[in-house]
C-alpha cells in the first residue's frame, strides 16, 4: 500500500509493518503519522482491515516497543489520534470484524496515556491527551 504524507511525500508500506522503525528510517514527523493511523481509508474497508490488524499483531500480540506506541513521551499525541480514529471505526461501526482488535487496541492507548511518563502537566499535549479521555467518556 502507498500512503501519502502530511508534505506529499508516497511512502510504500508492505505488511508485516515494522512499526517502530520509521523514525530511523525517515525521521519524527513520519514516525509520528505513519503511527498515528490518520492515513487510514475507512472507505477501503479490506485494507483498514489489514492495517489495524497488522498494528494489532505488533504491539499487542508480539509486544513490540515502540516510541510511538508505549515506551516515550512522543507516543501521546500519536495515541489522541490513533484513539479518535479508532472510536469513529468502532461507534460507526464501519468494520465489525475486527470490532474485538479494536477494543483491546482503545484499551491499550487508554493505559498508555495514564503511564507516569507520558502525562505533561501544564502543556498543550496534557489538555491534548484530557479533551480525548474526555471524548471517550462520553462516546460509552
Amino acid at each position: 500500500m502507498i500512503i501519502t504524507l502530511k508534505n506529499g511525500e508516497k511512502i510504500r508500506l508492505n505488511t508485516p509493518i515494522d512499526w517502530g522503525i520509521y523514525d530511523k528510517k525517515y525521521g519524527s514527523q513520519t514516525a509520528h503519522h505513519i503511527n498515528s493511523l490518520r492515513w487510514i481509508d475507512f472507505k477501503n474497508i479490506n485494507l483498514m482491515n489489514e492495517i489495524i490488524s497488522d498494528f494489532y499483531n505488533y504491539h499487542i500480540i508480539k509486544k513490540n516497543k515502540n516510541r510511538y506506541y508505549n515506551t516515550e513521551i512522543s507516543a501521546d499525541h500519536c495515541i489522541t489520534i490513533r484513539l479518535n480514529n479508532f472510536l469513529t471505526i468502532l461507534n460507526d461501526n464501519i468494520n465489525p470484524k475486527i470490532n474485538d482488535k479494536l477494543i483491546k487496541l482503545i484499551e491499550s492507548d487508554i493505559d498508555n496515556l495514564y503511564l507516569p511518563y507520558m502525562y505533561r502537566l501544564g502543556h498543550n499535549h496534557g489538555l491534548m491527551i484530557d479533551i480525548c479521555l474526555l471524548n471517550i467518556n462520553r462516546t460509552q
